[in-house]
C-alpha cells in the first residue's frame, strides 16, 4: 500500500520513502497526518484545508505534501505543474477503509444499517458519490 505525496514542479532527487522527506504539509486530522506522524524525522505542518496544502507548497514552505488519494485527480487538473509519487506506508500504518460499528448486541440497529446501505447501493447514490469523490475509474 502507497500514498501519494505531491511535490511542486519537481520530485528532489533521493526521494524513494516517506522517511526521505524532510517537511511535509498534511490536513489536520487525517489518515496522512497519522501517517507522517510515524516518521520522528519528518517535520509535520499541518493545514485545515487543500488549498493552504497548495499554497505551502508553492511558497517552499514544505518539501511535500501528503494528501488524500481522491484528489489527487482535480489537483493534477488544476494544477499541471503538480509531481505525485506514491510512497509505501509501512504496515503497521496502513489503513484498508472505513466501517460502520454497531455493537452486535444491538441487531436490529444493526439490521437497518444493514437496509439504508443496501438501499443506497440499489438506488445508484454510493456509485454516485463514488465518481463524484474520484473513488472509482
Amino acid at each position: 500500500m502507497a500514498l501519494p505525496f505531491l511535490f511542486w514542479k519537481e520530485v528532489p532527487a533521493g526521494v524513494n520513502t516517506i522517511a526521505d522527506l524532510q517537511e511535509v504539509c498534511v490536513e489536520s486530522g487525517s489518515f496522512q497526518e497519522a501517517v507522517v506522524a510515524a516518521f520522528p524525522k519528518t517535520q509535520r505542518k499541518n493545514v485545515e484545508k487543500i488549498s493552504d496544502v497548495i499554497l505551502s507548497l508553492k511558497t517552499n514552505k514544505v518539501m511535500a505534501a501528503a494528501v488524500d488519494p481522491a484528489l489527487i485527480p482535480r489537483v493534477q487538473k488544476q494544477y499541471p505543474q503538480m509531481k505525485v509519487v506514491n510512497l509505501p506506508i509501512p504496515e503497521a500504518q496502513q489503513s484498508f477503509g472505513n466501517g460502520i460499528c454497531v455493537n452486535k448486541k444491538e441487531t436490529a440497529l444493526a439490521q437497518k444499517v444493514q437496509e439504508a446501505v443496501d438501499n443506497l447501493k440499489s438506488e445508484g447514490k454510493i456509485r454516485e458519490l463514488e465518481q463524484k469523490w474520484g473513488l472509482t475509474p
